[in-house]
This record gives C-alpha cells, sequence and structure tokens, in this order.
C-alpha cells in the first residue's frame, strides 16, 4: 500500500507539473499574441498620422504653388520629350499684340504625331492666368479656344523642324503657350485606345502630352 501510495503521489505531482506547465505555455501564447496586436496597432496609428500628416503637408504645398505659379503645377516640363522648341523672336503690332516665334524641331528617328491647327502649324493653346478669387481658386482662359475647332492630327518627320508664330493679345501677361504631341513611348492609355481601333470601335482618344511655353521665352527653353 504504501509503495502503492507513493506512486499515486508521484503521478500526482507529475500531473501538477504537466498542468502548470501547459498553463504556462497557454499564458505564454496569450502575452505574446496580446504584444504583436499591440505593436499592430501602434504601427496602424503611427501610419494614420504619418498619412494625415504628409497629406496636410502635400495639400499645403500644392495650394501655395497655385496661389504662387499655378502653371509650373499644371504645365510641368515634360522629360525625354522628342519635341524640342526654340525661341526664334518676337515684334510688337500696332494694336499692342505681339507675335511670338518659334522653331519646332522632332530630335528622334520617328514621326512625332502632334496637333495641328488644321495645316501643318501646330495648335497651341494660349492660357492665361488670373489672381486666385477669395475662394481661393484659381482662374484661367485659353485665348485660342476657338482655333481648337480646327485642330487636327499632324505629323513631323525625323529630324526636320518648322516655325510658327503665336499673337498674344495686348494686356496678356504670364501666359502658357501649350503645344501638344503623341509620346512615342507605349502608355498604358494608348495601348488601350490601339486595340479599340483595331477591333473598330468608335471614340478613340490618344492621351497628348503637354509641351509648354513660358515667358521669358528664351530661357526658359534653354532649361
Amino acid at each position: 500500500m504504501k509503495a502503492t501510495d507513493r506512486e499515486n503521489h508521484t503521478d500526482q505531482n507529475h500531473s501538477n507539473e504537466r498542468g502548470r506547465a501547459t498553463s504556462f505555455g497557454v499564458r505564454k501564447s496569450r502575452m505574446k499574441r496580446t504584444a504583436i496586436l499591440a505593436i499592430c496597432l501602434v504601427l496602424a496609428v503611427m501610419g494614420i498620422i504619418g498619412g494625415l500628416y504628409y497629406r496636410n503637408r502635400n495639400r499645403a504645398a500644392i495650394r501655395r504653388i497655385l496661389q504662387q505659379d499655378p502653371a509650373a503645377l499644371m504645365y510641368p516640363i515634360p522629360k525625354r520629350s522628342p519635341l524640342t522648341v526654340s525661341f526664334v523672336g518676337v515684334t510688337n503690332d500696332n494694336d499692342g499684340s505681339r507675335v511670338a516665334s518659334f522653331c519646332m524641331s522632332n530630335r528622334s528617328p520617328k514621326t512625332l504625331l502632334y496637333i495641328g491647327n488644321g495645316t501643318s502649324l501646330p495648335y497651341c493653346d494660349l492660357i492665361e492666368y488670373f489672381p486666385p478669387d477669395k475662394t481661393g481658386m484659381v482662374v484661367m482662359t485659353n485665348h485660342n479656344q476657338q482655333q481648337a475647332f480646327q485642330a487636327r492630327s499632324a505629323r513631323l518627320q525625323p529630324k526636320s523642324n518648322l516655325t510658327f508664330s503665336v499673337r498674344i493679345p495686348a494686356g496678356v501677361t504670364g501666359e502658357v503657350i501649350v503645344l501638344h504631341y503623341m509620346p512615342q513611348r507605349i502608355t498604358y492609355q494608348n495601348m488601350v485606345q490601339e486595340l479599340k481601333r483595331a477591333l473598330g470601335m468608335r471614340g478613340t482618344h490618344y492621351a497628348y502630352e503637354n509641351f509648354p511655353i513660358r515667358e521669358p521665352f528664351d530661357s526658359f527653353l534653354r532649361q
């Protein structure tokens, strides 16, 4: 009986030790999960705070640019453009308007597609910006809007150039002259349009890029 009692007592001790070990393991696992959840929560909160901070900072930066120089934000200078433009000169008319002349060149080995004014000459937007109104909105107008109805696609052969002129009405200052050309790199939008065209679908619109020209013309085009 005594030997049996000792065996039972030993089994009970082992059972208690296993129970304590299991309980400790459960508590350790819970603590680990709690710590991981706490870290994830902290990271999520920090991400939200950081996102709000940078979003507000970007909004403030964009608001400052719109108020100081909206053209720089609306019409950035394109990178790696096959189109180059040089300033030829400007003349003053008796009515106070100015005629600025430029030379447009295709420096790529491929034909350049651009928007013309119904002829081989390019169509140009003539954008004028006005100071922000009371709500902070920037007001702009296109003085060449009527000419847009005659705009057609045109082509400039590789390594060739052409000279064109833009009339700037009297009293217009800080204007942005904008040319429109087709990028020669493959873009997702143009791939979709090529597929629609191959399928015979109507309403295909290609994604043209803008080439801005700003005053002072000579120094701006030398950038």
